[in-house]
């Protein structure tokens, strides 16, 4: 049986920063998803299973968020 994590013990094990940026994103992608519309990306292949936002244009975002985030929260741990 697959054991997943409780949104806190997953927060905790990759940094609060980090789970808030990808979650922010998730809500963009869904939005995306909703309105028909993918993001060009270099690292795409065409396939129909890509996400909305995907390869270094995904990776770029969650980590200005990420920054942003520590910035005015650095209490935080990562």
């Amino acid at each position: 049986m697959k054991q997943t994590l409780s949104e806190d013990a997953w927060l905790a094990s990759i940094g609060q920063h980090r789970g808030v940026a990808i979650r922010i994103l998730d809500i963009i992608e869904e939005m995306l998803e909703n309105k028909g519309i993918m993001i060009p990306d270099e690292d795409r292949t065409g396939n129909e299973s890509e996400a909305c936002l995907y390869g270094m244009t995904y990776a770029d975002l969650e980590n200005a968020i990420e920054e942003l985030l520590g910035r005015y929260y650095p209490s935080q741990k990562k």
